[in-house]
């Protein structure tokens, strides 16, 4: 006769529904409730934290957008205010500038004129306010300035002051060049150095130079209108040196002197180009009369 096993865990007596309930007792048993609640708090706060920084990001949003909204208008009030002006329409400035070899010239709003040779720059108000009219110039220029006693003329060149009433005279001032040169035709002008303090009166024919090494005036007489002929594309040398002399014609024609021959460079010229010769004509009169020996080639001129 056979014997039944007999099993001694109680789990094995269990319907299969008692023995899910059991399972489902004994993982909750091994569950501690107080570490679930802890988890969940800790989940629900950074929840919280996330969304209040995501609501604080987004106030600073709109209060960036709204700050910039108002700046907005500000700028664009202010940028209305100061351009559509009348006043700021007439404290405009304008430019302009010479490229070597070309003149030019622009009439002012009162009146005045003013050629630019080659190499020049003139900044200059649209319209002239306050007690005085003020223009900056660089380079080489004929002013011919409407006579106005109650508002003076003033051109400013970073080095010094002209001031004027009403006058014709040349102004040379390139920033390169050893001096700034003055000759007045008409009228008065006062010249000052504002760093030293120094000021003098020049009358017609006066021909004043101002050295930048030295910072000191020299003063002499010359014919103005030989002075200003260049407006006309004509040039006169009286013992010109050659540097001098080919920067010259450089600021006229458009041109590079490259000097080879340190010879010429010792050398002055004496010389008139008054029918409008060009800069070929003018070499071959010079290689004529002063053996000058050169080389063109383009606008690069070479001497030997």
């Amino acid at each position: 006769m056979s014997s039944q096993k007999q099993s001694n865990h109680p789990w094995e007596v269990l319907s299969d529904v008692e023995l899910a309930d059991k399972l489902a007792e004994q993982i909750r048993s091994l569950v501690d409730p107080e570490a679930i609640r802890k988890r969940k708090g800790s989940v629900q706060d950074k929840i919280l934290t996330r969304i209040q920084l995501r609501k604080r990001q987004k106030e600073r949003r709109i209060l960036f957008v709204s700050i910039a909204a108002s700046l907005l208008v500000l700028f664009t009030i202010g940028y209305n205010f100061f351009t559509d002006s009348p006043e700021n329409e007439h404290m405009a400035w304008l430019e302009i500038s010479t490229p070597k070899g070309v003149r030019d010239s622009v009439l002012l709003a009162d009146g005045s004129k003013i050629f630019l040779n080659g190499g020049s720059n003139l900044k200059y108000p649209k319209q002239f306010t306050g007690k005085t009219r003020e223009v900056s110039f660089v380079g080489e220029g004929y002013f011919e300035i409407a006579k106005n006693a109650e508002k003076p003329f003033l051109v400013n060149t970073g080095l010094i002051d002209v001031k004027v009433l009403g006058t014709k005279f040349n102004l040379k001032t390139y920033a390169n060049d050893m001096s700034v040169e003055t000759i007045l035709e008409e009228g008065r002008v006062q010249i000052s150095h504002p760093a030293s303090n120094q000021m003098l009166e020049m009358k017609p024919n006066d021909c004043v130079t101002f050295d930048k090494q030295m910072n000191t005036f020299s003063k002499k007489q010359v014919d103005p209108l030989t002075a200003s002929m260049w407006r006309t594309g004509k040039y006169s040398f009286y013992s010109t040196p050659f540097p001098e002399f080919a920067q010259t014609l450089e600021r006229g024609f458009g041109v590079t002197f490259i000097i080879e021959n340190p010879e010429v460079a010792n050398r002055h010229f004496t010389g008139d180009f008054i029918r409008g010769e060009t800069i070929d004509e003018i070499l071959n009169i010079l290689k004529i009369s002063s053996g000058l020996n050169y080389r063109k080639e383009n606008n690069i001129i070479t001497i030997k």
